[in-house]
């Protein structure tokens, strides 16, 4: 009877874990990973997660194995995206070029980049 109060315990608290990380406004497939393991620990079935979040059965035992072997980091995304060849304010310099310009084309783009200095972009752009 003790084993089964601790594993109730245990249950709650990795719920609790899910509907903080639920309430942070996660990344939408985060969100759909967090949301598919809380119902399958609060106990429902299967079939009907599957329904309701248009997942397999399949993912929902693999989100919920790797979070009880990981805790939350184990449902969030691992790959967050190749370096930005771009800093943040060449970026912008292109956002407000392309805006400004009603027409244009890549070789546009090409030449407007080589001459900010974004070679390297510029190079990934023509092949």
């Amino acid at each position: 009877m003790k084993n089964f109060l601790l594993e109730q315990q245990q249950k709650q608290e990795r719920i609790g874990i899910l509907i903080k990380f639920i309430q942070s406004n996660p990344e939408a497939r985060e969100l759909k990973r967090a949301m598919a393991v809380k119902m399958a620990l609060q106990g429902e079935v299967y079939s009907k997660i599957t329904q309701l979040l248009g997942m397999n059965k399949s993912c929902i035992t693999t989100w919920k194995q790797k979070f009880e072997a990981q805790g939350i980091n184990g449902i969030k995304l691992a790959y967050k995206g190749a370096k930005s060849y771009l800093t943040p304010e060449q970026r912008g310099e292109v956002i407000t070029w392309l805006e400004t310009n009603k027409y244009w084309d890549l070789d546009e783009l090409v030449t407007y980049l080589d001459a900010d200095g974004a070679k390297k972009y510029a190079q990934k752009l023509t092949l």
